[in-house]
């Protein structure tokens, strides 16, 4: 009984061990986020009931600024209304969608944009890409290179371009022409340093642990098919 208790531990933390393994080495989750479990929105707080009228309120015998007709007065009727609200202090206004990158090693994703909306997965890839979307007072709607769409504080988010691999394995040559000497092979998913990407071309110089070179902006997620970087 002794001999069998003990390989059945055995049999646990060999378990235990091949999973971590599996989650070092990128297998089954994506290593970029970690999912969180879906839990429902607050529930709103129940209606208030509306608070006594104040001791100076108007009442229905008094005059009022409405005039005896009660049509609103020349100067309310003609005061313009703004087409929209005002923007707040905390965005930018730049143009979107654009690309960032995350500034921290951790951040929430959230299903809306606020700290009400529950978090959908934990993204755990400093420098890694991301597009921003839409922006909402201080919240980024943001994708990542896995079309995973959320929502993330401003204050997470960097603007220094980097560039994540896709697809296939990559190769960084000397110079931007498919016939050019390979510098590197790179594997996809490694996130790399986006150095600059010429217009009129297909190609795009990066960095990679100190390695320098050029790859198709089509092997990358990051740069726009179109986009000159840096910016003219």
């Amino acid at each position: 009984m002794e001999r069998s208790g003990l390989w059945g531990s055995v049999a646990r933390v060999t378990a235990g061990v091949i999973v971590l393994a599996m989650l070092a080495c990128g297998t089954g989750l994506a290593a970029d986020k970690i999912p969180r479990p879906k839990v429902k929105p607050p529930v709103p707080p129940a209606t208030q009931p509306a608070p006594p009228p104040a001791a100076n309120a108007p009442t229905a015998n008094a005059p009022s600024a409405t005039g005896g007709d009660g049509k609103t007065p020349p100067a309310a009727a003609d005061k313009p209304k703004a087409d929209k609200p005002a923007r707040s202090s905390h965005e930018t206004g730049l143009p979107t969608p654009r690309f960032a990158s995350m500034r921290k090693g951790e951040a929430n994703l959230r299903v809306g944009p606020g700290y009400r909306f529950p978090i959908d997965w934990v993204l755990t890839r400093k420098d890694m890409p991301v597009e921003i979307l839409a922006e909402n007072d201080v919240w980024r709607q943001i994708r990542d290179w896995e079309g995973t769409v959320g929502w993330v504080l401003s204050s997470q988010l960097s603007g220094r371009r980097m560039v994540i691999v896709k697809g296939q394995v990559g190769t960084l040559r000397s110079d931007p022409a498919a016939t050019a000497a390979p510098v590197a092979h790179i594997e996809p998913g490694v996130i790399g340093k986006l150095m600059e990407c010429p217009v009129p071309g297909d190609w795009c110089r990066v960095e990679v642990e100190d390695i320098r070179g050029w790859i198709p902006r089509s092997e990358v997620f990051g740069v726009y098919p179109n986009e000159a970087y840096p910016a003219p």
